[in-house]
């Protein structure tokens, strides 16, 4: 009787949560319509390191700007309904486009949705603590052949992605996240790659992140 139960406890615990319910869950991440966040990258190809610094603002669904700045470029995109400018921080030099969609999705989404596109997945598995593990294999149209990831109940949150490619090699991302106003937000992404004889890993750090009430419309002006 007792081995009976214990089976029970385990068949219950393996499949508590289906991958419906999962889907349902990481759909009521919701993006931020204002979003104001510094973030560090660091990339780490076969030894050799580049580090950028991103100031990234957007207010509303028309309303952009981002600051690169690393080695070889400093640059400033700002979009504003319809128009786009881009700006050389380091000539001044200066290229707009207009007639582009008035509305985007940018910022920092919640990752779920898109794991979810050409994907097929066995039901999910658990690994305790309310962490699921949902393994996969995603059509031929992809350039990954499988893909396995882990989901956070506490967090509501995926925290771990492996992907395998279609032409070898392997990606490896491990996803944390920091609580703010009630809501969990990026704090770090880390990325390793390993294709062929290439091994690459990028760190990208959320120095700062907020999300503002109001954002200024002076930072969104094409100068």
């Amino acid at each position: 009787m007792k081995i009976v139960l214990i089976f029970l406890v385990m068949l219950t615990s393996t499949y508590s949560l289906s991958l419906e319910k999962i889907k349902a869950n990481l759909s009521k991440n919701t993006i931020d319509s204002n979003i104001n966040f510094t973030m560090r990258t660091t990339i780490l190809v076969n030894g050799t390191a580049m580090k950028s610094v991103t100031s990234y603002m957007q207010s509303g669904q028309s309303k952009m700007r981002m600051e690169i700045s690393n080695s070889m470029i400093n640059q400033r995109m700002v979009k504003n309904g319809s128009e786009i400018m881009v700006k050389d921080l380091k000539t001044g030099k200066v290229e707009k486009m207009s007639n582009l969609p008035a509305q985007f999705t940018g910022g920092a989404p919640s990752v779920g949705a898109a794991l979810f596109d050409k994907a097929s997945y066995k039901a999910p598995v658990s690994l305790g603590n309310e962490k699921y593990r949902v393994s996969g294999i995603l059509t031929s149209d992809s350039i990954m052949s499988a893909q396995n990831w882990v989901y956070d109940g506490k967090l509501n949150q995926i925290v771990e992605i492996e992907q395998t490619l279609r032409q070898g090699g392997s990606v490896k991302t491990v996803l944390a996240y920091q609580k703010l106003n009630g809501k969990w937000v990026p704090k770090s992404i880390k990325m390793a790659t390993t294709m062929e004889s290439i091994q690459s890993n990028i760190t990208m750090e959320y120095l700062t992140y907020s999300t503002p009430a109001h954002i200024n419309d002076a930072f969104f002006t094409m100068e």
